[in-house]
């Protein structure tokens, strides 16, 4: 019990645990205020911050008072600047892990299998994508009575209309979801699922066409000379690296701040590499480090075709492929 508790507590200082608890101090305060001031069910207020969350905006539900007006200012600008990165940071990581866990990996100077690869992830998500549209566009056409509410139309053109402006948060709010049957939940479970789809789509699209390019990154340097200060955050960040083994093997001395520690600190505080993708650069070198002098050199070359060329007949065992970056061979 006593382990359970300290992982709480560390899974709520981490930058994840604060994302979460402002997401349940959000629907927290809509559920209280909301059921408490307009007199709205508790579920109609969980959609009804969703909503807000997601900038959908149907306009199907409005406060109706002053006060209640203020509060929701308030609570938009909450939702915006809180709620919404930290829903966008849950859904974004459950996307992308669940494509990483498919991936494969990709010669690092095979630009022909780079380009299938961006190709491959593309049609995936939009694979994805069309699949949430069609259900979407099922759910609603099947289950909503659009003429008994006073919406116009064919029935399929409403469905596919309300998915996407859904999806895509455009809500013009001509249409929304009925008051019955569940639909509110669903449009929920579509938001939810639906709109970071879609982002990631579109972003899948975006490196399809632009991937190839490689865009300058503008770093945030040391500036103003080296001071006590700074220097400290320096040795904090170079213990820490070498703690998680992300830096060379006995790099690191009290005291010394080397290239490579000085180039992975702008790296890793520019938001350009995480210290695991330099751990994993690291490992990946050592495991091609086959002489284990902490260089890559002639030697190990010769020391990976001696062992693989005789195994296996062919110079195709000496292709490598990528991983976050990092060459790995394969004996394929």
């Amino acid at each position: 019990m006593k382990e359970l508790g300290v992982k709480a507590c560390n899974i709520f200082k981490s930058s994840f645990g604060l994302e979460l608890l402002a997401l349940i101090i959000y629907f927290i305060l809509g559920i209280i205020f909301y059921t408490q001031v307009e007199d709205w069910p508790a579920g109609d207020a969980i959609y009804f911050a969703f909503v807000v969350m997601t900038t959908v905006g149907y306009g199907d539900l409005l406060p109706t008072s002053d006060g209640s007006k203020v509060f929701t200012c308030f609570y938009v600008l909450f939702a915006l600047a809180i709620a919404g990165v930290a829903l966008a940071s849950v859904m974004n990581a459950v996307v992308i892990w669940a494509l990483k866990a498919k991936s494969s990996k990709t010669g690092i100077f095979d630009e022909a299998g780079q380009r299938r690869k961006r190709q491959k992830t593309f049609l995936g998500a939009l694979f994805t994508f069309l699949v949430t549209i069609v259900f979407g566009t099922i759910i609603y056409a099947v289950g909503m009575d659009f003429e008994e509410h006073g919406m116009d139309g064919d029935k399929w053109v409403n469905g596919l209309y309300l998915t996407i402006i859904t999806v895509t948060t455009v809500g013009f709010g001509d249409l929304s979801p009925v008051h019955y049957a569940g639909y509110k939940f669903f449009t929920i479970v579509l938001m939810v699922i639906g709109i970071p789809v879609f982002a990631f789509s579109l972003a899948t699209f975006t490196e399809v066409i632009f991937g190839e390019q490689r865009d300058k990154v503008e770093l945030n340097l040391v500036e103003g000379g080296l001071c006590k200060d700074k220097f400290k955050g320096l040795e904090d960040f170079c213990e820490k690296i070498a703690e998680m083994g992300a830096a060379n093997k006995g790099s690191f001395k009290d005291g010394e701040i080397d290239r490579f520690e000085f180039l992975s600190f702008l790296l890793v505080q520019n938001g350009v590499v995480e210290m695991e993708t330099i751990k994993e650069a690291i490992d990946n070198f050592d495991a091609l480090d086959r002489t284990k002098s902490n260089c890559l050199t002639r030697a190990d070359v010769d020391h990976w075709m001696a062992t693989h060329t005789h195994s296996h007949g062919s110079s195709a065992s000496n292709r490598v492929q990528v991983k976050s970056s990092a060459v790995y061979p394969t004996t394929e």
